[in-house]
């Protein structure tokens, strides 16, 4: 008994551990997202960001599996995902499960996407009728909290 509580505390510690820096790490993309977006917006001088425009290809500051978007009136006009730091267009499947949650509330939250897997995503408004999506891949925190839960499961059995 002992030791499932000790486990069950140890596993409950971890995850609570990761939520807390993935929630950290998804509030940098967003931030850094952001101050790229600010950027882009003034150096172009009134230009409005549109689906046919080029991708976020020159957007920086964003970590390997994260994924940034830019939403318009609650639909996605831009994305990428990120691959060893080289940005890449977020597959068609993503942009429309993006386009299913209302991005109103600005605190993160974990969403399984097509493709991509489990994402801890924010939002922030930008303007315009813009929302700016930040999110990184819970892939690797999730791989952990499960190794952990099978040390555990495994000590009591």
């Amino acid at each position: 008994v002992a030791l499932a509580a000790v486990g069950a505390l140890s596993v409950y510690s971890l995850h609570t551990y990761v939520s807390t820096m993935s929630d950290a790490e998804v509030t940098r993309s967003l931030a850094a997202f952001s101050h790229s977006y600010e950027k882009w917006r003034e150096g172009q001088a009134g230009h409005v960001l549109t689906a046919d425009a080029e991708a976020l290809t020159a957007f920086v500051g964003q970590a390997p599996g994260n994924l940034i978007a830019v939403l318009h009136d609650g639909e996605v006009i831009q994305s990428a995902v990120f691959s060893d730091g080289e940005p890449h267009p977020a597959p068609v499947s993503v942009t429309r499960a993006l386009d299913q949650y209302a991005w109103t509330d600005e605190h993160p939250r974990t969403v399984k996407l097509p493709v991509l897997g489990s994402y801890r995503l924010a939002s922030q408004p930008a303007g315009d009728g813009d929302v700016l999506v930040s999110g990184v891949s819970m892939e690797s925190a999730n791989l952990v909290i499960a190794r952990k839960t099978v040390t555990v499961a495994v000590m009591i059995v």
